[in-house]
């Protein structure tokens, strides 16, 4: 068996807002790589990170102290993340172009 990952999608520091389930947005500035996994030349799993950098600290503690997911829109694409700490996220669905 052999397995492979491959780029499939980057995105570099680009503006986009952040929005709560509240329905609370805060602008950032975010880069994502999105990789697809390969089994045997077989597509698998698809998976997605990035970083980001709130206007404010603040803001981005603000956004923090929610553990639900949150959608980040911007460069062409809507994605649902699980921010991991104020300056990086989790992808917890597909990466929806707009």
């Amino acid at each position: 068996m052999s397995y492979e990952s491959k780029i499939v999608r980057r995105i570099a520091e680009t503006d986009g807002l952040l929005t709560n389930k509240a329905g609370n947005t805060m602008k950032v500035r975010f880069s994502l790589i999105e990789r697809q996994a390969y089994e045997d030349g077989v597509p698998m799993l698809r998976s997605a990170e990035g970083t980001l950098e709130f206007e404010s600290r603040a803001d981005g503690w603000a956004m923090l102290q929610s553990p639900e997911n949150k959608t980040l829109t911007g460069g062409g694409i809507q994605v649902e993340v699980l921010l991991i700490s104020t300056d990086s996220f989790g992808v917890t669905g597909e990466v929806k172009d707009i």
